[in-house]
């Protein structure tokens, strides 16, 4: 009986020695998603309290753009989920303990055209702009033999 008091003092002394960043919430929020077309491309904004890493591939069968982020905390309005111009729908979450991620499924293949992270400026904060366009037909036989990298 001494041994397990000795040995629960000793897991909840390891269980509070553990850092505070351990316990907290991410630290960068998601506090908006629009979705845009412009001439030839759909344009993605993520408005982000903080800058982020990020890692993108496109999936087929369904057509999908995934981006994957560090852990965030998402905080979109509904109305955020828009669809216009490639994307048909928008879902969002955290992927495993430590990264989110944010699939876009779209009505046809897309290529991703360009993804930036825009530091603060103009009284916005940081913000993850992702450029799709249609992708041809022999890009899309190249990307469907293609896996995508492994996660970070």
């Amino acid at each position: 009986m001494l041994n397990l008091i000795a040995m629960a003092a000793l897991i909840v002394t390891a269980l509070f020695a553990l850092p505070a960043a351990a316990w907290a919430a991410p630290a960068i929020t998601v506090t908006d998603a629009r979705v845009g077309t412009h001439q030839t491309k759909t344009r993605i904004v993520l408005d982000l309290t903080g800058p982020v890493s990020y890692r993108v591939f496109t999936l087929t069968d369904p057509h999908r753009v995934v981006i994957d982020l560090p852990e965030v905390k998402w905080e979109l309005a509904p109305s955020a989920l828009s669809r216009t111009g490639l994307v048909q729908k928008l879902r969002y979450g955290m992927f495993k303990p430590g990264n989110s991620r944010f699939v876009l499924e779209c009505n046809q293949s897309a290529s991703v055209d360009d993804i930036f992270l825009v530091e603060p400026r103009d009284g916005h904060g940081y913000r993850l702009v992702l450029d799709l366009t249609v992708r041809r037909q022999e890009d899309s036989a190249k990307a469907a033999r293609t896996a995508p990298p492994p996660p970070p």
